[in-house]
């Protein structure tokens, strides 16, 4: 019979039928199984007092009453040291027995044990059928299911909308609203400029990073400066026509903006071109500002 850390768990079940045994107990005989392993199995091995108190968190007088509660099991066999200071010599039993002295401690040698190491592969292929076996026992309860690897996992449900998510909901509803405002008095401004018809996602992003880079009061600008501007509409000695997401490139929308394209005298200073600084609504012969076209463009998608 091959000995092994398996054979004496299994052997404690066993016991544990016919005698109460304490948590204490059942940690002092799985203590005592650790160091016979690590002694290959020996017949008997020396343990001091001090080493098992001190693994166990408990005084002499309990590791004393634990003691004699194993060997009345009948699961170890103990000699003391001649003195005090000698280790006692323990021995673990490898078979029950019938008759069990209660009253003394027997005082004979160790039970012989085969002094021979347990063979790994077999220990680990009796911890593996047990694994399995319990494996196929397991059975789905409540919101989760048990995987063969012990995985918990959750049932799917529906998505989770986070505070978080709300506000970034809300800001890109509001950038695509002001985005399709600005295209809007765009087409209605610009002279030659082609007209915008399709609101893309790269325009989308650049309308809303010039628009977080000036406000709408920089867009305003913008407006205004593109609707004067003769170059850019076209009237110039190459007959080159600006266009929308030429705009709003980044280096091209500052030039705009600080004036490099307005319109200009002989002598080369700027003027404002005063026929397009107010440009027609198309809804009659008033005029309106910049500011105005935006709102009222605003207005017409609320």
């Amino acid at each position: 019979m091959e000995l092994s850390g398996y054979f004496f768990r299994n052997l404690l079940k066993k016991t544990r039928r016919r005698f109460s045994l304490s948590a204490g107990e059942q940690a002092l005989y799985q203590e005592l199984v650790d160091i016979c392993n690590e002694e290959n199995w020996s017949q008997s091995f020396q343990v001091s007092n001090g080493e098992l108190t001190t693994a166990l968190n408990c005084n002499e007088n309990t590791l004393r009453v634990w003691r004699q509660s194993l060997i009345n099991a009948g699961l170890i066999v103990y000699n003391s040291g001649k003195s005090k200071r000698a280790f006692g010599n323990y021995g673990l039993v490898s078979q029950t027995t019938s008759k069990i002295n209660t009253n003394t401690i027997p005082n004979t040698a160790p039970k012989a044990v085969p002094n021979t190491a347990p063979n790994p592969v077999d220990y680990i292929q009796l911890n593996k059928t047990k694994l399995n076996n319990v494996l196929l026992e397991k059975e789905p309860k409540g919101d989760f299911i048990f995987s063969s690897d012990f995985e918990e996992k959750e049932i799917e449900r529906g998505p989770v909308i986070t505070e978080a998510a709300e506000k970034e909901k809300s800001c890109a509803k509001k950038e695509k609203e002001f985005a399709e405002r600005f295209i809007a008095a765009f087409n209605e401004v610009s002279r030659g400029i082609p007209q915008v018809r399709d609101l893309t996602k790269a325009r989308l992003a650049k309308i809303t990073a010039r628009l977080n880079e000036v406000g709408e009061d920089g867009m305003n600008d913008l407006l205004k400066q593109v609707s004067e501007s003769n170059f850019l509409n076209g009237e110039n000695d190459r007959n080159w026509v600006a266009n929308f997401d030429w705009i709003l490139e980044p280096k091209n929308f500052v030039k705009i903006r600080e004036g490099n394209y307005k319109n200009k005298t002989n002598n080369g200073k700027p003027i404002s071109n005063t026929n397009t600084s107010t440009p027609s609504t198309g809804s009659g012969n008033g005029k309106v500002s910049f500011r105005q076209l935006l709102a009222r463009e605003r207005a017409k998608i609320d």
